[in-house]
């Protein structure tokens, strides 16, 4: 990949580490891509026990004796939120691939919506 790049062929990238790696005229290796999605898994994994951890913490505020149902609100927040990141972290270590959370995605639609733009992922027109 040593070509003059104003007349040279035309390079295709699908991520960003693919876009970095021609940058620097280099190649990803098979190693390399295994290397990243065990990554990834290992954090789905991580993502899980914590969404478990989650859970059984909410039905530690729904076991706990208190008369203004606060903590049963807290509770069931805790318990969704649980969850949505017990999922998540399955569907990461299925797949290989990072993803958002359910939550995440609902705050940044909430965003969107009150005006603010995404920086990270730009309005289509």
């Amino acid at each position: 990949m040593s070509e003059d790049y104003t007349t040279g062929p035309v390079d295709i990238v699908m991520s960003p580490v693919q876009f970095a790696a021609v940058m620097q005229d280099k190649t990803i290796t098979e190693h390399e891509t295994f290397t990243g999605r065990l990554m990834t898994r290992g954090i789905g994994v991580i993502e899980v026990i914590g969404g478990a951890l989650e859970f059984f913490g909410a039905g530690g505020l729904y076991a706990a004796p208190e008369p203004t149902m606060i903590t049963k609100a807290g509770g069931t927040l805790l318990a969704l939120n649980g969850t949505d990141n017990f999922y998540n972290g399955v569907r990461e270590v299925w797949t290989g691939h990072s993803s958002d959370t359910l939550t995440s995605e609902l705050a940044r639609q909430a965003v969107l919506k009150l005006g603010f733009v995404d920086k990270w992922y730009p309005l289509e027109c």
